[in-house]
């Protein structure tokens, strides 16, 4: 289920205040007392929030929404990137793919066969297990809730044991000065597979463009190509900074 514009200013709202009450976030948010309830109680199932009297109050795990939500949100925007991106021709045998919902999808539309994957994400690696002929290595470590992934130091540990050729990701943002992440423990894991990687891809829809979270993990001249739908005269100022981003 993908989160409506009301719910993500929610969560932002929850996420600076750390608590609510029903009354004040539909004040805010200009809708009746009733619409908020049901507001919070979906996002309560999705485990982005708890429910208590009158109110709700953020997860600290909620930093890192749901992998099952971000698969619904912008899913027409994240399917034209990973499309444009799966085409791209690089030669590898081993590629890290991080768990991001436009990798997962960059991953299905791409030829994957006797190939090796790594990955920290469970429902990617679940998803390939059903293809014949690709190698899959889940790395270990700390199964986090939301993104039912892993991650950690056990994770961290590990990476640096192998060699990628390919390395294949997305962000929660991304800016002219930095790519972002909401999770210190998936920056984390980033940045160490793609310092172990020959070649990186960044996925960025639209939706990302020109902001900023909390973690900043990449510099955005440091990958080998960035694939994105964005406009032209949205991604001129990135061209112009001789990044290799490409739309078409």
């Amino acid at each position: 289920m993908a989160l409506t514009e009301r719910q993500e200013k929610i969560i932002g709202y929850l996420k600076k205040n750390r608590y609510s009450k029903v009354k004040e976030l539909a004040k805010i948010m200009y809708v009746s007392d009733a619409t908020i309830r049901r507001d919070l109680e979906e996002m309560s199932k999705l485990g982005l929030l708890e429910r208590n009297h009158g109110g709700a109050v953020i997860l600290q795990s909620s930093d890192e929404i749901s992998i099952y939500v971000r698969m619904t949100s912008n899913l027409k925007s994240k399917e034209e990137v990973a499309v444009l991106a799966s085409s791209i021709q690089i030669p590898f045998r081993t590629v890290f793919i991080d768990n991001s919902s436009t990798a997962y999808s960059w991953a299905l539309h791409t030829n994957l066969k006797h190939k090796t994957v790594f990955t920290n994400s469970i429902v990617l690696a679940n998803e390939l297990s059903k293809q014949e002929d690709i190698n899959i290595i889940l790395l270990g470590g700390s199964l986090s809730y939301n993104s039912n992934s892993l991650t950690g130091s056990l994770t961290n540990s590990l990476i640096p044991n192998f060699h990628f050729d390919l390395f294949v990701c997305s962000c929660t943002c991304f800016s002219i000065d930095g790519v972002y992440e909401s999770s210190i423990d998936q920056s984390t894991i980033k940045e160490l597979a793609k310092k172990y990687s020959d070649k990186s891809i960044l996925l960025v829809d639209r939706t990302k463009f020109n902001r900023k979270s909390t973690y900043k993990t990449y510099e955005p001249n440091t990958f080998d190509y960035i694939y994105t739908n964005a406009s032209n005269e949205l991604i001129m100022p990135y061209k112009e900074n001789n990044l290799n981003i490409i739309n078409e």
